[in-house]
């Protein structure tokens, strides 16, 4: 059987001592992944197996000068398989604290400290190291340790990470070098009991999850079908509150019609009424004149003059019916004139009251949509004189007229001779609304409306491309 040590480290850059031909193994530790282990590796040099017992010391290990980050470690290579590994073990770790410890790693400040910085300077200590190890293999172990490396495996990634104080035995790792091919021993790896209480924990945190995902989807379901219920319910309300906005309307223009017929009634009488006073004042006159007459008349005869008197009355009363004729048909036609004359007016302002009417209706449905909506209702309410269509332009600010406008562009949209109570309302682009009765737009789509409308009416529209 052949027994060979190798040391590697980092004393003042990575260093090595030991047979040339194991320099690329032995220099792959340095590779700072635990603070300390102790490795078993059935391997392959030259297709010859071997069964190395690696102990590496990483944890506060600096360079000769200073540097963080070295390690050393020790390498017992066989040609053949030693079972008792915690014997090796526990000879590698006497070495390392009666060779290593002490001369080539000393304590200084909390760290352990290369005191060389190269490994050739220690060639000596080292072989007096390799010949004490041989020795002490021999005297702790029997040849029944010993066994062929044929049919084992090599180790693999998936190497078993045993935790030093929890009581494996050697045959407990000879069955896992048996298995893996190789076995890794630390006392900083997480024991029996920690990797129960961990896996346990795993476990209920994992259905603590499941069954707040479960949960969590019913929730959102009870809560989806909430939404969807008031929105059912929101949507019927609406359609109600509709129809009863239709009904209202319809209800209102029904009123305005029949107030416009009381108040021609109304109108016609007040017309009809001082010309009727007129007409009529001169018949009571002539009525109290004549009761006056008659009066008189019965003095006179009285007095002896009745012959004169008689024919006078006798005169007047055969002209006065065919005087009350001529009044009468006069009146008639004033009155049939004014009755004619107010109908027409009164249908005709009725009209325009509905078509105002329902153009405020609409005025105020689209201001309802403004984020402004009620400043919007004030100046709607102080009403300002309407410019022509000519009079009014859409200008955008910053475009030329040339070309497309660009989508997600901002541009700058103001009305040039409109009025402080005019409105915009735009299709294909993001509407935003800024001082001075302007807006700025970003086009969205390939088709750009912008419409400006006053107290409801349509003034002006511009229909623009977008690319």
């Amino acid at each position: 059987m052949q027994v060979d040590l190798f040391v590697g480290g980092v004393p003042q850059g990575q260093d090595f001592w030991g047979k040339e031909e194991d320099r690329a193994y032995i220099e792959g530790f340095y590779v700072k992944d635990d603070k300390q282990k102790f490795l078993v590796q059935i391997r392959t040099l030259n297709y010859k197996p071997y069964c190395c017992y690696n102990y590496l010391m990483y944890r506060d290990v600096i360079a000769y000068d200073s540097r963080g980050g070295s390690y050393i470690g020790l390498t017992l290579r066989f040609d053949a398989y030693c079972r008792d590994i915690l014997t090796i073990y526990n000879i590698l770790d006497l070495v390392y604290k009666k060779y290593i410890l002490g001369s080539i790693l000393k304590g200084e400040k909390g760290k352990l400290k290369y005191t060389v910085g190269q490994f050739e300077n220690t060639s000596a200590v080292f072989k007096q190291m390799e010949d004490e190890i041989v020795t002490l293999i021999n005297n702790k172990c029997s040849s029944s340790s010993f066994a062929s490396l044929n049919g084992f495996p090599l180790l693999g990634a998936n190497c078993p990470q045993i935790y030093l104080y929890d009581g494996y035995t050697n045959d407990d790792l000879d069955t896992l070098v048996r298995q893996y091919g190789g076995v890794a021993i630390s006392p900083y790896y997480k024991s029996k009991q920690t990797a129960t209480l961990e896996q346990t924990y795993e476990t209920r945190l994992l259905s603590a999850k499941q069954q707040y995902e479960k949960e969590l989807q019913w929730k959102k379901q009870e809560y989806e079908k909430i939404i969807n219920d008031n929105n059912a319910a929101l949507s019927m309300a609406m359609k109600t509150l509709q129809e009863q906005l239709q009904t209202i309307a319809s209800g209102l223009e029904a009123e305005v019609k029949r107030l416009g017929r009381v108040r021609d009634v109304s109108d016609i009488v007040a017309k009809i009424e001082e010309p009727l006073k007129q007409i009529a004042n001169p018949i009571v006159e002539l009525a109290t004149a004549m009761r006056s007459f008659e009066h008189g008349e019965n003095n006179l005869e009285e007095e002896g003059d009745g012959g004169m008197v008689s024919k006078l009355r006798h005169r007047t009363q055969k002209f006065l019916p065919f005087v009350l004729v001529v009044i009468s048909f006069i009146l008639l036609l004033y009155i049939a004139y004014n009755i004619h004359g107010l109908r027409s007016s009164r249908i005709s302002s009725s009209e325009t009251k509905v078509e105002e009417t329902e153009s405020k209706i609409t005025l105020s449905e689209e201001m309802a949509e403004q984020p402004d909506g009620s400043q919007a209702s004030e100046e709607v309410a102080k009403s300002q004189p309407v410019p022509g269509v000519d009079d009014v332009a859409i200008n955008i600010v910053e475009y030329s007229g040339k070309g497309n406008l660009r989508i997600g562009t901002t541009y700058t949209v103001e009305a040039k001779n409109g009025t402080s109570n005019g409105r915009w309302k735009v299709d294909g682009a993001h509407m935003e609304n800024v001082p001075d009765n302007r807006i700025k737009i970003t086009p969205d789509s390939t088709s750009v409306s912008i419409i400006y409308a006053i107290d409801g009416k349509e003034i002006k529209r511009r229909e623009l491309r977008a690319q």
